[in-house]
């Protein structure tokens, strides 16, 4: 139970202890599982779960498979990827509101980081989550939202709304230069 546990926001029901159950990954019924741990392993993994990189877990009441990889080198399982997606588009929200309100990056981020904020509140289930979304996998919309937030904070510091120091010179944004 300690690995369900431990997982449960990345948990695929597969059985619940009466020897029926389903595969959420593909919505598919498997029939009479008998208690048989590798059965359920050979059906899940061959027939109704084709998701790389899942394990069977078994418990006294259910059996489930969790995520054990992401299929990217150097990517590892993030353990609960909804409160730190949360943690992120909230610093990023914050890092946001610093800035004035006419700003074209403010703006066209801000729409999109608290849409992405609303779909990981509305949903625990991060199979939803990441379609909804649809920018990866949970641990790289991780990794897109620490970049973003770094960016928005560097943004702050450039200031790109702020008028130009001097004029710019003529035919600086004409193609070809003409001399």
């Amino acid at each position: 139970m300690s690995k369900v546990a431990k997982s449960e926001s990345r948990v695929v029901l597969v059985g619940d202890g009466d020897g029926d159950g389903y595969c959420s990954c593909s919505g598919m019924r498997i029939g009479d599982l008998g208690g048989v741990l590798l059965e359920a392993a050979k059906l899940t993994r061959s027939w109704f779960c084709q998701k790389p990189g899942y394990g069977l877990y078994s418990s006294s009441a259910i059996m489930v498979l969790v995520k054990t990889s992401t299929g990217l080198v150097g990517l590892a399982v993030h353990p609960n990827p909804s409160h730190t997606l949360t943690s992120l588009y909230g610093k990023i929200l914050r890092v946001l509101n610093k800035m004035p309100a006419h700003s074209a990056y403010r703006k066209y981020t801000e729409i999109i980081v608290t849409e992405r904020n609303n779909v990981v509140r509305m949903s625990r289930d991060f199979t939803e989550i990441e379609a909804k979304i649809n920018g990866g996998q949970a641990e790289e919309l991780i990794v897109q939202a620490e970049n973003e937030l770094k960016l928005a904070r560097q943004m702050l510091n450039w200031k790109p709304w702020e008028s130009l120091i001097e004029k710019p010179p003529p035919g600086q944004w004409t193609w070809p230069p003409v001399k």
